[in-house]
């Protein structure tokens, strides 16, 4: 399924504002999601997309929208997912609204930096 590039950056920002909730703005690494909410990324396609097989039967009255988020690891990296279907409980038949795969960032690898202990102060103070 084809999705328009303004849907994509849609997607993007739910992505990114569900990670955001969850892990802080600091707990992932976001690859180019911040360029590609901006405009500033041409290549949409590779971050976002949609299964191109028949969707699955609508949600039960009243769920309307889910967002799932998840990883997937390739070539040692970590990569964030989140998996978005808006309006769920809509469809025709037993065909519902799509399912779409958004990667929004890695997984950041905390290093622990030791601080220098702060020299205590004299306790009498000569004049």
């Amino acid at each position: 399924m084809r999705v328009a590039p303004t849907a994509k950056l849609g997607l993007m920002k739910i992505a990114y504002c569900n990670a955001v909730m969850k892990y802080g703005l600091d707990g992932f690494r976001p690859l180019a999601t911040r360029d590609i909410i901006l405009g500033r990324y041409p290549n949409i396609a590779v971050f976002v997309g949609s299964d191109l097989n028949t969707p699955p039967p609508p949600y039960p009255r009243g769920r309307q929208h889910s967002v799932s988020l998840g990883s997937i690891t390739y070539t040692h990296t970590r990569f964030l997912t989140a998996t978005i279907r808006l309006f769920g409980d809509s469809g025709a038949g037993d065909k519902g609204m799509p399912f779409y795969t958004v990667i929004y960032g890695s997984e950041v690898k905390h290093r622990v930096v030791e601080r220098e202990r702060m020299p205590r102060p004299a306790r009498k103070i000569l004049l």
